[in-house]
């Protein structure tokens, strides 16, 4: 028994949506294979410790942007009107 109601469609993705996933790995396979160009280059350790050091910059940035962070936001609160 039907309503004459048309069946629900699927709302369209966007390409951006769409190609998404297949622009990661590209992004993942172009890494891996720049990595061994440059490991069979340099050398395995040098390659190791280029990781390492960029692993612990990573880390010293994202900790600085999150003190900064953390500040602005104490300062805003606290020249914020109608605190006690």
């Amino acid at each position: 028994m039907t309503t004459g109601t048309p069946p629900p469609t699927r709302p369209r993705r966007s390409r951006a949506r769409r190609f998404l996933p297949l622009a990661l790995a590209a992004w993942l396979v172009l890494e891996i294979w720049l990595l061994t160009v440059v490991a069979s280059a340099a050398g395995g350790l040098v390659v190791l410790l280029i990781l390492v050091a960029g692993a612990v910059l990573g880390a010293v940035v994202i900790k600085s942007a999150g003190r900064r962070a953390f500040r602005n936001l104490t300062e805003t609160l606290q020249q914020m009107p109608g605190r006690p």
